[in-house]
């Protein structure tokens, strides 16, 4: 097995959702906005959308990975969540069905006893109907939640 202290620092900030279906469409929409907006040779940015396990092709070669995803985990609309660790203990009881892939993705990283950081953040969803754009409720929270991912980048990368 990789151990991550193996690798030099490298993270993969993956966006998933889907962009047809409002808030879940969240992940994409931020990764683009913190690939325009931060620099950092140790930092690869991807919208994954809603490739599911096609994704482990592009974890090979990263100590972290920090997924970007608008989740139903029972808080209000707009709240701020985050999970970490290798294992995300709990991560999929509080997750809803819509958000099969990133739990398919964390369980294909265990079963191959893939050696990553795994970080989770993103903000509570409110709508998932079929349409483009975020409710007023995430698109608030958004600045808030780019100002925690690019604080852990850097408390991670040092």
């Amino acid at each position: 097995m990789r151990e991550v202290k193996d690798l030099q620092k490298k993270v993969l900030v993956l966006g998933v959702g889907n962009i047809l279906l409002k808030d879940d469409g969240l992940g994409p929409f931020v990764v683009k906005e913190l690939e325009e907006s931060y620099q950092n040779s140790d930092v690869t940015f991807l919208d994954g959308g809603t490739l599911g396990l096609d994704l482990l092709a592009y974890i090979e070669g990263h100590s972290c990975l920090l997924i970007i995803d608008a989740l139903d985990v029972g808080k209000e609309p707009g709240s701020i969540f985050s999970w970490e660790g290798k294992i995300l203990d709990g991560f999929s009881q509080q997750v809803s069905i819509h958000d099969v892939g990133v739990k398919e993705l964390l369980l294909a990283l265990n079963l191959l006893d893939i050696d990553i950081e795994i970080v989770v953040m993103g903000i509570q969803k409110e709508d998932i109907s079929w349409g483009m754009g975020l409710s007023e409720s995430v698109q608030k929270s958004i600045p808030l939640l780019k100002e925690a991912v690019i604080n852990r980048l850097n408390e991670y990368l040092g």
